[in-house]
């Protein structure tokens, strides 16, 4: 690394920016604001978005967002991604609607690279900060969407839709999936930046609000993210001869837990919107309508190789795919599927393969979460369409870090009992 870590973590470099008098460089708290805020996404553009484009600017000019730090692969891909996504604007029927979409595709490329290369600077402190930041979102989020669905707070309108809690989100299915790596990480025992309260708190609430959210797609992202850290954990080598998941704590959660949901689901209105979610087999009348747009989307490929043109799902099929990779195949062609699956799967195993290699347990821990969460939203992604999902490339991002910037400082702040 190109500073050392003790460097990174007590007095930092004037070239990394503005110092505040408790020695974090301003940099690093606009970018845990940036993710204290994400989970405010009633408008578009959001107010992240805003924080994120200043930071991308500030953070190359400063030189602590080391684009040097992004491996070949990846950045191949998401070029082609892009490339993709500009190459079929020609063919959009609505052009204004495509640039647009097409914009929002690069930008979020480029917090990814905000991600990858700025945590290769600062290193463990500011991967801190960044779930400190995400911790506060998803507590918002869930609390308030929650205190409006029982009835504790009021905005019924603004935080709940269809009678399903969303919060400060547009959907609950975007708010429900957002709290899933916070729920994994907290109950595994490995939210990066918290203490042990913190992280029961968060395991708590993130769960109940991931249940509450009544998404389908949702619980099955979180159930599958769960497992794939416990399957991983016990199957993946330790380079640190340590194990992330203790036995007897998951057992007594999920003892908590199903007293937690049997309790809950005694709430008329609970009970009442779940004979909905799970009548007639699981499925909705409009899963027909959705299947129907897949099928629409899959002809509409090979009928344009090229693609349709960003954003023009909705227009063209008169609904949207509610699938990633549909959308992604109808509207940016096959080489855009190509890329897009392509990064997916690249960073599903580059956080198998750092995990292998991470020198503490704490850093494979991290890296087995992003793993098992990318894992979840691959499946989710099938279903409901996350191109656009924020916290996506957040964690799309976390494979990509070096396993020896998470090496020398604990992850974790405080012990957790796991290890």
């Amino acid at each position: 690394m190109a500073i050392s870590f003790e460097a990174a973590s007590s007095t930092y470099p004037i070239t990394s920016g503005p110092v505040t008098r408790a020695g974090t460089p301003a940099f690093v708290w606009m970018l845990a604001l940036a993710m204290g805020i994400s989970s405010i996404v009633l408008v578009e553009p959001a107010p992240v978005d805003a924080v994120m484009l200043v930071l991308l600017a500030l953070g190359t000019a400063m030189g602590v967002v080391r684009l040097q730090a992004v491996a070949v692969l990846p950045g191949m891909l998401l070029a082609g991604l892009a490339l993709a996504n500009i190459v079929s604007i020609p063919n959009a029927p609505d052009t204004t609607r495509a640039v647009f979409y097409c914009f929002v595709t690069l930008y979020l490329i480029t917090s990814w690279l905000v991600f990858v290369g700025s945590v290769d600077f600062y290193e463990v402190p500011l991967v801190k900060m960044l779930f400190r930041g995400y911790s506060v979102a998803g507590l918002i989020a869930a609390g308030l969407a929650l205190a409006s669905y029982f009835h504790i707070i009021g905005f019924q309108s603004m935080l709940l839709l269809y009678g399903r809690p969303k919060g400060p989100f547009k959907d609950p299915n975007v708010y429900g999936p957002f709290l899933v790596p916070l729920g994994v990480m907290a109950i595994m025992g490995c939210l990066p930046g918290v203490g042990r309260a913190m992280r029961i708190a968060v395991a708590v609430v993130a769960s109940l609000g991931v249940a509450l959210s009544y998404s389908r797609a949702c619980w099955i992202n979180y159930a599958i993210s769960l497992a794939v850290f416990v399957i991983l954990d016990l199957v993946l080598p330790s380079k640190s001869g340590k194990r992330s998941v203790a036995i007897k704590p998951l057992i007594a959660f999920a003892g908590v837990a199903v007293l937690a949901i049997a309790g809950i689901v005694q709430v008329p209105s609970v009970k009442a919107m779940l004979a909905v979610r799970l009548g007639q087999g699981g499925l909705q009348g409009y899963d027909q309508i959705r299947f129907q747009t897949q099928r629409m989307a899959l002809q509409a490929a090979i009928d344009n190789p090229l693609g349709i043109g960003p954003g023009q799902a909705e227009g063209v099929f008169n609904y949207a795919t509610h699938s990633s990779y549909m959308r992604v195949l109808s509207e940016n062609g096959i080489f855009g599927l190509f890329c897009f699956v392509g990064f997916l799967l690249a960073s599903t195993l580059q956080a198998v393969r750092n995990a292998c290699i991470a020198p503490s347990h704490q850093a494979r821990a991290l890296y087995l979460a992003a793993c098992a969460c990318i894992c979840g939203h691959l499946v989710n992604s099938a279903v409901v369409d996350t191109v656009h999902w924020r916290h996506l490339w957040f964690l799309l991002a976390l494979p990509w870090i070096s396993p020896w910037a998470l090496s020398l400082q604990p992850i974790v702040d405080s012990p957790s009992g796991n290890h």
